[in-house]
């Protein structure tokens, strides 16, 4: 009996073997413990009365390298095609836009009452 998962069909293509994409439990287990990390490091910058100027900054940098890392680690980005990096792409483009057009927009309002 033939094991066809690992050999080439008549084209030449590999079949594809789910098997052999399992993640390593040991590497995943240490980005669980960075992306909880990061949340006491959120969680403490919080509560702490010396960081309230800069907090939203460091908050949001805590939060974009938690979801590059679930992003890259859990929704497998690091074995995706070309096709699926330009969706990825398009979307961060898309949401730092918004941002940018938001903030933009709050940064140049006047304080003063009308």
């Amino acid at each position: 009996m033939v094991d066809h998962s690992t050999h080439g069909n008549s084209h030449g293509h590999v079949e594809d073997n789910p098997a052999a994409h399992v993640d390593n439990v040991g590497q995943l287990f240490i980005i669980y413990i960075l992306i909880a990390i990061g949340t006491v490091i959120s969680l403490f910058i919080n509560m702490s009365p010396s960081w309230k100027q800069s907090s939203v900054v460091i908050h949001l940098a805590i939060s974009v390298i938690q979801a590059g890392l679930v992003g890259y680690f859990w929704m497998h980005l690091r074995r995706a095609d070309p096709l699926t990096w330009l969706t990825v792409g398009g979307a961060i483009f898309f949401s730092a836009l918004q941002f940018i057009l938001t903030l933009g927009d709050i940064l140049t309002r006047h304080t003063g009452a009308y």
